[in-house]
């Protein structure tokens, strides 16, 4: 069963192809260009950051997605919310609902039912037929919805983590791993850290991945396997996790857990890059 992490991602994307499809392909090419267009509907933060900068406002909302789920490059509900604000503004539809849901849950806002009923209707106004549907039942928007075992999870609920990662949700898994490395909520436990994380690993989650990779590298919780470490954080890298992609390349830059190969490391960090990692940009 996806997660609801996943299916989010998956809407937005069906967003973004609804608003480029109701923009035209063609006025966004010709303005952005087709390749910078395709890196950030593919999750390329970077690519997303450039075309939003250009004014395109499909771009400042998938970045915006990607800064709400942390896809890729590190959560920040704040960017997300002002990405979302300066797509509204420049009306791009999705991103009134998507700041909607945030005032109406309280997700890195504060629960502001006017300000979320008044995005509601500016998104149905502008053809999003989900904002309508919540405009259409009033006692919807009078209230804030009860937290879902998914938003609890994320506010660090082990109970509810450990309920969703047991229906398969890899999302909760890695929360639930990180949680027991660090002791948040439940007594810390290392092997319960690796046993989850790397559940969620083998289930294709890239942030897992990473974890899992951190923890071989630094030998905490297992023996040090630099080159387990490698695979893992290539593995991830391979997702289009920019973390994961830069510390592979350092793997490569020091030559630990894989032969050295300083061509490969300024690939690596160019891609790392490319994916919103700041600190991999620049000359080496």
């Amino acid at each position: 069963m996806p997660s609801i992490k996943t299916i989010l991602l998956v809407l937005a994307l069906l967003g973004v192809a609804i608003g480029l499809q109701f923009r035209g392909d063609k006025e966004r090419q010709e303005k952005s260009g087709k390749a910078l267009i395709t890196q950030c509907n593919a999750g390329a933060a970077d690519a997303c950051e450039k075309l939003c900068a250009k004014g395109d406002m499909p771009g400042c909302y998938f970045l915006g997605v990607l800064n709400r789920d942390g896809q890729g490059i590190p959560k920040d509900l704040n960017r997300a919310a002002e990405l979302f604000e300066k797509s509204c503004a420049g009306e791009f539809f999705d991103s009134c609902y998507s700041l909607a849901q945030m005032y109406h849950a309280g997700v890195g806002l504060s629960v502001d039912l006017e300000r979320a009923a008044d995005l509601y209707k500016k998104a149905c106004n502008g053809g999003i037929q989900t904002a309508c549907d919540v405009v259409n039942n009033k006692k919807t928007i009078a209230t804030p919805p009860p937290p879902t075992p998914s938003t609890r999870c994320q506010h660090r609920d082990a109970k509810a983590c450990t309920d969703l990662c047991s229906k398969g949700d890899m999302g909760a898994c890695t929360l639930l791993g990180l949680l027991y490395r660090d002791g948040r909520g439940v007594t810390r436990d290392m092997s319960q850290a690796i046993q989850h994380l790397n559940t969620a690993c083998s289930g294709a989650n890239a942030e897992a991945c990473y974890h899992l990779a951190v923890l071989y590298d630094a030998g905490q919780g297992v023996e040090k396997d630099r080159k387990r470490a490698a695979q893992l954080y290539e593995k991830s890298c391979t997702a289009n996790h920019a973390l994961g992609c830069r510390y592979l390349a350092v793997s490569y830059e020091m030559g630990q857990g894989v032969e050295s190969n300083v061509t490969r490391a300024r690939e690596l960090f160019t891609l790392a890059c490319k994916l919103g990692d700041k600190t991999s940009c620049g000359p080496r």
